[in-house]
């Protein structure tokens, strides 16, 4: 099972689950709607999503 992770914009508000690899993205690039930067504290590991 793939890591799972519940990002959480401080500046925005907006949610959403992602994978490891997009939490590298989000981490590199910012946030994707707001574009601000986040740190590790941004994520929480997500519970009871299944992926494939």
């Amino acid at each position: 099972m793939a890591h799972r992770f519940v990002f959480d914009c401080p500046s925005c508000g907006a949610e959403m689950h992602v994978d490891a690899d997009i939490r590298a993205e989000i981490l590199a690039e910012g946030c994707v709607l707001c574009r601000t930067s986040v740190t590790s504290d941004a994520f929480t590991t997500a519970s009871g999503v299944e992926t494939r």
